[in-house]
């Protein structure tokens, strides 16, 4: 039989079972390989045959779990559910805006909403996207170096047949995660290696305890001064949760900053939203920048160019994490298998690390 027959026998075959009972909504299909041997076709025509009842709406397919059949009563409604940190955020904006651009195109509307970075809050919006189904989700995990929660709700939206990205940072105990991130581990040893080439010898640093990025981008610091000899020093390096970010450089707290960085020449913070604060406090205190401490920063935001020096800040690639979170999720949401991706940072260095550019 040829190809092209033995593709829509397939596709007839599975459709008399939908519509017999045989195979009812929620049902997960035979594996691929099962079916290759049930009906003594190939690989490829399985596929095809599934593809094409996908296109349908007959069947669903979900990352790591299988082929599962459709309501056929269940329309998709061409909505896309978006669950960010912070609705106000710098950098959420410019990935909205690509996010946008892709999925407009594609005729989708989207909903977007709010955590605040809080778990609790996370999992109200999760509930309600179980009882107002969308066609996909991109979520910006909250404090997602933290144990989460909210897991079982996600894996329910999986089940159900939303396609589910995260944005920014994701749950590495979700199985079958897939995710868009800048690689902040990488960023990390930019920031970090671009100080050093400088010769500094005595780096601080200010990173953020309660995300994954944080982590990843100390982690790379440290990695960085580990490969050119230089010893790393807990008394130089202090942390902070998302609920301590506004008292950091304020009052007590303010003074115990500045006394951590009395000995460094050189300074890397977890972004700009803290370091364009810092280096007002630091001027105040009556170190020169660069020439008494350089400052190096990550997102390259509107409050780079706001500081009393122009900051160094690795670029973040805002509106193109977004569009490739949202063509990433368009494809899950036709049934595709996709990957997670990280995005690099770019470094273009300005008078707070660098005396000859001021």
């Amino acid at each position: 039989m040829m190809a092209e027959l033995k593709y829509q026998v397939l596709m007839q075959d599975i459709q008399a079972l939908l519509d017999s009972g045989a195979l009812r909504p929620g049902d997960r299909l035979p594996t691929e390989d099962v079916m290759v041997t049930q009906y003594g076709v190939s690989k490829q025509t399985v596929r095809r045959a599934i593809g094409e009842l996908v296109e349908m709406g007959l069947l669903i397919r979900r990352q790591g779990s299988g082929t599962y059949a459709a309501d056929p009563h269940k329309k998709k409604n061409k909505t896309i559910g978006i669950v960010a940190t912070y609705l106000s955020e710098y950098i959420l904006p410019s990935m909205i805006r690509g996010i946008e651009e892709v999925t407009a195109a594609a005729g989708y509307q989207f909903l977007l909403r709010s955590t605040s970075n809080r778990m609790d809050a996370e999992r109200e919006l999760l509930q309600y996207f179980l009882e107002h189904p969308v066609d996909g989700l991109i979520v910006e995990g909250a404090k997602t170096a933290f144990p989460n929660p909210n897991l079982h709700l996600y894996r329910k939206l999986r089940d159900q047949g939303t396609a589910l990205l995260f944005l920014s940072g994701y749950y590495p105990a979700l199985e079958e995660s897939v995710y868009v991130l800048t690689d902040d581990y990488a960023g990390g040893r930019m920031a970090a290696e671009c100080l050093l080439r400088h010769g500094h010898k005595k780096i601080g640093g200010i990173f953020k305890v309660d995300d994954q990025q944080g982590h990843q981008r100390f982690a790379g610091f440290a990695d960085a001064c580990r490969a050119f000899g230089v010893p790393l020093h807990d008394d130089y390096i202090a942390w902070y949760t998302t609920e301590q970010r506004e008292s950091l450089l304020a009052g007590e707290q303010e003074q115990r900053i500045l006394q951590m960085l009395k000995e460094c020449t050189a300074v890397v913070c977890y972004n700009d939203q803290i370091a364009a604060p810092l280096m007002a406090s630091l001027l105040r205190a009556g170190r020169r920048i660069p020439e008494d401490i350089a400052v190096i920063s990550f997102d390259r935001s509107a409050y780079s160019d706001m500081t009393p020096v122009p900051l160094t800040s690795l670029t973040h690639p805002k509106e193109e994490i977004g569009r490739v979170a949202a063509r990433k999720l368009l494809r899950m949401i036709q049934g595709k298998k996709e990957h997670s991706e990280l995005l690099p940072w770019t470094l273009e260095e300005r008078a707070s690390t660098n005396i000859k550019l001021r």
